[in-house]
């Protein structure tokens, strides 16, 4: 299996010190050319980001691949660079035919002739892989992923000169984050993408998940696929899966004259990425329109599972309790929800902090902060409000964010009136009705009561409306959850404050009336 390995990868290209000097020469005269670009253009930072993503898309894989991380950092870069490094385009000429089908025959160790029919143009060809559409004996049609001839060397090769690169720069700027080990982190996640072993793991999990008979809840069960693979014809370097048919998730029009309707498209698959995120903890993070496909029924089918992330319970609950925070704008909980998923560092000055976002979402900041009504724009009004705090994006949290940035940019160009964190309340909200551990029933109840333990009815009528939203059955399984939970805090001593409000509450009604 690939491995990253710095150790070894320095120590082979020791010996190759003119291969080194050959491709550093071409890295540093293309990135060279920007800084003389910057200097020439100052003030055109537009124009200066998309010759920056151009650049890299000649660089290859891994300056690519950097790109699209970059594109997802919208508290360190300017807003300029992150959209126009959001559409970079992860597609390069095919390899020579005859070298990529030799390596094909070496990996597989059959002939080519083994295949009933085997179209020799990819139907598609990205900066890691190109895909070939095949026969098997009896009629069967796959998809044959093939790494592309001499990656690995190629990324490695990178590396290592990227780290010398960022190791100089780093120390000549003082720079306070590890930037070698943001570069680590970078290609180990290339060589993760590179390793089709691990991937046939990822979509075979995936596609148990949403099986008909699967716990994967109401409205997805049956109506979010993935490929089968083929075991005997899959390598760490080749990937064999069955071939999908289905439409593209931006074939409008077609979607129309087939009775398919988009917005309940964009709502199962919006459904599907939170269902993962915030329930099973198992996500895909690349959902691009290219890696989507519409069934006939209006189901989902999810292709290239390279990228994928595990998200633990605690970080989950956390997730859910910060939407909820930040939509009801609760301060205090929300720092704390933070501090959790590794937002803020462990010893912030909470009440600091609690007072910076409350100026924030009191539209009280000097700085000039995004709209509120996608993910992207929920991390932008945290970071002007956090940064001075110790505000950063944990690793893990970047892939993520590349997934709901691609899904938000997705269903805005599809509807324009689609707003993606509006359209995730009522899933988040079902998430805490449902969820019993104590750390969820608290931010129920601080959702719902107040300090003196009032309860605040008109969050209470929003809330139930809401929930339904992501489903009837769904809702009232949920609520019933949650009324049994309600019926129990009002019994316990706890509850003792909350009752006697509720008790004035009802006389107060019944006077009135």
């Amino acid at each position: 299996a690939l491995r990253y390995d710095v150790e070894a990868f320095e120590a082979w290209f020791a010996r190759r010190p003119l291969r080194v000097l050959a491709r550093a020469m071409v890295v540093g005269y293309e990135l060279g050319a920007i800084g003389l670009g910057v200097a020439a253009r100052a003030g055109e930072r537009r124009r200066r980001a998309r010759a920056f993503t151009e650049t890299l898309t000649r660089l290859g894989p891994a300056y690519i691949k950097l790109g699209q991380v970059m594109s997802t950092r919208a508290d360190v870069f300017p807003v300029e660079y992150v959209e126009e490094l959001a559409k970079l385009q992860d597609a390069l000429p095919p390899s020579d035919l005859a070298t990529s089908l030799e390596t094909l025959e070496r990996e597989l160790g059959i002939s080519i002739d083994f295949f009933e029919k085997f179209e020799p143009t990819p139907v598609a060809a990205a900066s890691l892989a190109q895909v070939y559409r095949a026969t098997l004996p009896g009629g069967h049609e796959v998809a044959i992923k093939l790494q592309r001839p001499g990656l690995a060397e190629l990324v490695a090769l990178d590396a290592v000169i990227l780290r010398r690169f960022v190791g100089v720069v780093g120390k000549w700027r003082n720079f306070k984050s590890d930037v070698v080990g943001i570069v680590d982190e970078l290609v180990g996640r290339i060589f993760e993408e590179m390793d089709y072993s691990k991937e046939a793991e990822s979509c075979e999990r995936f596609r148990e998940m949403y099986a008909a008979n699967g716990d994967a809840g109401v409205g997805l069960a049956g109506l979010v696929y993935a490929p089968r693979v083929v075991d005997f014809l899959s390598t760490p370097t080749v990937l064999t899966m069955e071939w999908v048919q289905g439409l593209r998730l931006t074939d409008v029009s077609l979607m129309q004259s087939r009775g398919i309707t988009p917005k309940e498209v964009l709502d199962r698959g919006l459904r599907a990425s939170l269902h993962q995120l915030l329930s099973s903890g198992f996500m895909h993070t690349d959902p691009h329109p290219g890696n989507l496909l519409v069934a006939e029924n209006g189901g989902l089918t999810y292709l290239d599972f390279g990228m994928t992330v595990e998200v633990p319970i605690e970080t989950r609950r956390a997730m859910v309790r910060g939407l909820i925070g930040f939509v009801n704008r609760d301060a205090r909980g929300l720092v704390d929800d933070l501090k959790v998923m590794d937002f803020l560092p462990p010893n912030v000055d909470r009440a600091a902090a609690e007072e910076a976002l409350r100026s924030v979402f009191a539209g009280e900041s000097t700085t000039k902060v995004r709209n509120s009504n996608d993910f992207m724009g929920v991390v932008s009004q945290l970071s002007t409000a956090l940064m001075k705090h110790g505000f950063r994006l944990p690793p893990y949290f970047s892939r993520i964010l590349r997934a709901l940035a691609a899904l938000e940019g997705t269903a805005t160009t599809i509807d324009p009136s689609f707003r993606v964190v509006d359209r995730s309340y009522p899933f988040v909200l079902s998430r805490v009705l449902s969820d019993r551990s104590p750390e969820m029933r608290e931010s129920l109840r601080r959702l719902l009561l107040s300090d003196d333990g009032s309860i605040r009815y008109k969050r209470l009528l929003v809330s139930g409306e809401r929930a339904t939203e992501n489903g009837e059955e769904e809702a009232r399984r949920a609520t019933k959850v949650a009324m049994e939970d309600a019926l129990k805090f009002l019994l316990s001593e706890r509850g003792e404050s909350t009752r006697q409000k509720l008790i004035d509450d009802f006389v107060a009604a019944l006077e009135t009336l």
